[in-house]
């Protein structure tokens, strides 16, 4: 039996040739799509053979408006199966027999009237008739969102009227505001002006002062390199009110420190780590060389640099 089926069934045997696969898959197919629509046709053809409505020649005008009733309840069942998928079958069914009946009325409404089709009055669509749960759900949703949208449009029409009134209010708020916000901004400029051109004048007095301590400190050492060759660190900085540190850079940004030609004579200005600022020249250093060979000769023959600095400073300071 599982064989036989195999035979009708689409690639369920690898050793068929692939043509009569796709020949059956087309089969198949054609079939799945003409079933359904030779089943409806005969559906439709049974249930109008089974149905042969009257005729009534004498009252055209109760064909019409049935006719009419007729059409209006089918859109609203048609409606409401639309909201329910479960039931377009059903809506189908009822379309098929609402053509076929209508089209046999209007057939037999011909044959009846030789002399031409009667032509009604326009009649009014009754409103009032009764619908299904499902369509009163969907017309009272309609009727709360149309009431929701209209409430919304009043909310911004009234919204827009009170902006309007309140129009020149606003404006001269704004304009009040702008004034305002305008009188700080300057208030603000004339601090900041203020304030730049204090503190342009409070530099310019340190810049004077600096320079003043500057020429102040620079005159009192020349002077003392030129009376007594040296010159204090600490003395200088009491007297200009700053610090030694300031004095020791000062020195040596103005070049003061070095070999420098002084009556044709080479003179070297050096700084010690004891704060003296000294000029020495030549013939200060030959007295200091003698007693450093002297005091070699009296020792081991050795002399450290800290004692030939000793032995500078006392020649010259003590010389003073």
């Amino acid at each position: 039996m599982l064989g036989w089926l195999n035979t009708f069934i689409p690639f369920a045997d690898p050793t068929r040739p692939i043509w009569r696969d796709v020949a059956l898959s087309t089969i198949l197919l054609l079939l799945m799509y003409v079933a359904p629509r030779i089943d409806f046709d005969a559906l439709v053809r049974k249930r109008s053979a089974d149905k042969e409505p009257a005729v009534n020649v004498s009252r055209p005008d109760t064909r019409t408006e049935n006719l009419e009733l007729d059409v209006n309840e089918f859109e609203d069942q048609h409606e409401d199966s639309r909201n329910d998928p479960a039931d377009e079958s059903d809506a189908v069914e009822l379309q098929a027999d609402s053509n076929e009946v209508h089209l046999g009325e209007h057939r037999q409404m011909d044959d009846a009237n030789d002399e031409g089709p009667v032509r009604h009055q326009p009649r009014a669509r009754n409103t009032n008739r009764e619908v299904g749960s499902k369509k009163a759900k969907s017309i009272a949703r309609r009727n709360q969102q149309r009431a929701y949208n209209e409430w919304l449009r009043e909310q911004g029409d009234a919204q827009r009227a009170e902006w309007a009134r309140d129009e020149h209010e606003r404006q001269a708020e704004l304009a009040a505001e702008k004034q305002r916000r305008a009188a700080i901004d300057a208030r603000l400029r004339e601090k900041e002006k203020s304030e730049r051109e204090a503190r342009r004048a409070k530099e310019e007095v340190e810049r004077q002062a600096e320079l003043e301590a500057t020429q102040k400190a620079l005159c009192l050492i020349e002077q003392a390199l030129e009376e007594k060759k040296c010159s204090n660190v600490n003395d200088v900085a009491k007297s200009v009110k700053r610090s030694e540190e300031w004095v020791r850079q000062l020195a040596r940004r103005e070049g003061l420190l070095g070999v420098k030609l002084i009556n044709d004579e080479k003179t070297v200005v050096m700084l010690t780590s004891s704060g003296w600022i000294m000029r020495v020249d030549k013939t200060r250093m030959d007295k200091v060389y003698a007693q450093a060979a002297a005091a070699c000769s009296r020792g081991d023959g050795r002399i450290t640099w800290s004692e030939l600095g000793r032995m500078l400073q006392r020649q010259v300071v003590d010389a003073t």
